[in-house]
């Protein structure tokens, strides 16, 4: 058939929420789909992260297809229709540095910018750091500029980061310009 596109969504939020796990594994499903939309040419995931009924734990598909639908449209019409200008993605995690006692984490395809969605100084939630122990702990995560600055007083000297890393990552409502949400990563 040639090299042609191929576009999927990522597992959705599911059953009720608990604390994070460095080793949940549906949210290691989560980022092995995003690290496939990289890696592999003409691939594209849509994100429907903030999409699912946690309520209903019978039906794990988001009741809304329209939103799904229209993520799955914009990576088309932007890479293969060459709609100049619109986003294809929800912003993507890079790399994250030390930041004088802090992480500072990098993205791309941010559009128009980081939005922390429900946020009025820009806070966003369901972000975890570790040390060099791999201890997790709650971390404060604040937007600036185009990167996200996170660190926790119970961690001195940040060097991982997990966002949105739970079977139902409440709170997780960092998002670019658009209104496309960011995927679960990990560092």
């Amino acid at each position: 058939q040639g090299d042609f596109p191929f576009i999927f969504t990522e597992l959705a939020a599911y059953m009720p929420e608990r604390p994070p796990r460095a080793y949940e594994p549906w949210a290691k499903i989560r980022s092995a789909m995003r690290q496939l939309s990289l890696d592999i040419p003409n691939v594209g995931v849509a994100s429907a992260l903030d999409l699912a009924d946690t309520n209903d734990f019978k039906e794990i598909h988001p009741p809304n297809k329209l939103t799904v639908a229209d993520r799955l449209a914009r990576w088309a019409l932007a890479t293969e229709y060459g709609r100049a200008g619109l986003a294809k993605t929800g912003p993507r995690f890079t790399r994250a540095e030390p930041a004088g006692g802090r992480l500072r984490c990098y993205f791309t395809d941010v559009a128009g910018g980081l939005v922390a969605k429900g946020s009025s100084d820009g806070s966003v939630g369901c972000v975890y750091v570790a040390g060099a122990n791999d201890v997790y702990m709650p971390a404060q995560a604040k937007i600036d500029g185009d990167t996200l600055l996170v660190w926790s007083p119970e961690v001195k000297r940040p060097i991982h980061v997990l966002y949105a890393w739970a079977l139902n990552p409440d709170g997780a409502n960092l998002y670019n310009s658009e209104g496309l949400p960011a995927a679960t990563f990990h560092w």
